[in-house]
């Protein structure tokens, strides 16, 4: 049957990915804004690094759905051209934000301590944020496909450098997948790349976080390999196929929210992701009306550049705004704390673990002015002092910014051991 050429609800989807990932940034800290510590407990809210995983199986698809027919007799001009609009569809606008990030550090000492802050030896690396190296590597977005990390400018950037590596290898991805021609091998080819996926987030201990650099291009390989596949799935299906559609999404969203319900079971979300992305591409349902409404399309048209430059204005603001912080409560002052926990929760790069609200609570307390603690107590009861060695956590003096929590508290080993202490001048 012939396949609809825009399909606004990948649109759509894309959006609420997007919006996903932005909650699990901030979650903690609005817990105590809010007065609801059982937010801290929610695992769809910590779960949403999860979205990253979705972006990933989708961009396999949509690319294969809008360049399979170029690929089908490939010739160097079209592997080109494929590279050229590939290039202007990440490049630029990456650019543009690490040129609005070189004036802080050349001119914002106080900024680059900040973002080189550091609490634990896990983390060290931080202490290389913002070096001329680490902008090089981040301008070319490769540094997700090394170890060598030369410092970060752009935290979020790293899914962009794996989206990259995905880049390179679709022309190669999409020719494979083009000799596909059952439905049957393609489902399992399908269904193995995920399962591939899951074994190795459960061998390297990672079901339960979100690892970025050289992890995260695995993560990107097989969640995009799953995505190219499935369009294979979708182009060979039978007709008949469409009057499932909407059980199909339906189905996929039942599975994602009921293993939220259960730790360490959201790592096979990404058998939902694929279900929502392939019954969506037909559609059809009550599920695909909701994503291709014009609020949702357009979320998921600003997507890009909002995942893109949030953690910019986090950091800014963080910087900036600290006295400010001091004298406001709830209201006006929400998002901007948002903002300063999720920087502060953050650590090294986009992995989650739990233990994370305890990081929060002392950012929003520390913004609001407040010193909960004494010489050489640990802020949380049940979080303790690993003796990482690094530098306590300090309020800065009055004037000189936001009393900034330094990233990176979460504790080398095992989950919840958060290395945050006071000792006090």
């Amino acid at each position: 049957m012939p396949r609809a050429r825009s399909i606004p609800s990948l649109t759509g989807v894309r959006g609420i990915a997007a919006l996903w990932v932005f909650t699990t940034h901030f979650y903690g800290l609005a817990a105590d804004m809010l007065h609801m510590p059982w937010l801290l407990h929610s695992l769809f809210l910590f779960n949403g690094f999860r979205g990253v995983d979705l972006f990933f199986v989708l961009s396999g698809f949509i690319l294969m759905h809008v360049h399979e027919a170029q690929f089908r007799v490939p010739t160097w001009r079209v592997i080109r051209d494929f590279f050229i609009v590939r290039f202007f569809r990440v490049y630029p606008l990456n650019t543009v934000v690490l040129l609005a990030i070189v004036p802080l550090v050349l001119f914002a000492p106080s900024y680059v301590a900040m973002q080189r802050a550091y609490t634990d030896p896990a983390f060290a690396y931080r202490a290389h944020n913002l070096s001329w190296p680490g902008f090089v590597q981040t301008l070319l977005l490769v540094q997700s496909w090394t170890v060598l990390k030369l410092g970060e400018w752009n935290i979020v950037s790293w899914t962009l450098s794996a989206e990259v590596l995905g880049y390179i290898l679709f022309p190669m991805l999409a020719m494979l997948a083009m000799r596909i021609t059952s439905v049957r091998s393609a489902v399992a080819l399908c269904a193995a790349s995920l399962a591939a996926l899951v074994v190795i987030l459960f061998a390297a201990h990672h079901a339960n976080n979100n690892p970025t650099g050289t992890f995260g291009a695995i993560r990107m390989f097989f969640c995009f390999t799953a995505g190219v596949v499935l369009y294979r799935v979708y182009h060979l299906a039978p007709d008949s196929t469409e009057r499932y559609a909407a059980a199909i999404t339906l189905g996929a969203v039942g599975f994602i929210a009921a293993t939220l319900f259960f730790p360490v079971v959201p790592v096979c979300d990404v058998f939902g992701f694929t279900a929502l992305v392939f019954g969506l591409a037909y559609q059809r349902g009550v599920v695909n009306a909701l994503l291709a409404s014009a609020p949702v399309v357009w979320l998921g048209r600003i997507s890009f550049s909002f995942y893109l430059t949030h953690y910019l204005i986090i950091g800014i603001l963080a910087w900036c705004m600290g006295p400010w912080l001091r004298q406001l409560d709830r209201g006006p002052s929400f998002l901007c704390r948002i903002m300063e926990a999720d920087r502060a929760t953050h650590g090294g790069g986009t992995r989650r673990e739990p233990g994370r609200g305890c990081a929060a609570r002392a950012a929003w307390r520390a913004a609001a002015g407040e010193h909960p603690v004494g010489p050489g107590r640990v802020l949380c009861g049940h979080d303790r002092f690993r003796g990482a060695g690094g530098a306590a956590y300090r309020p800065p003096p009055a004037g000189r910014g936001p009393p900034f929590l330094p990233a990176g508290q979460h504790a080398g080993g095992r989950a919840g051991h958060v290395a945050l202490i006071h000792r006090g001048a």
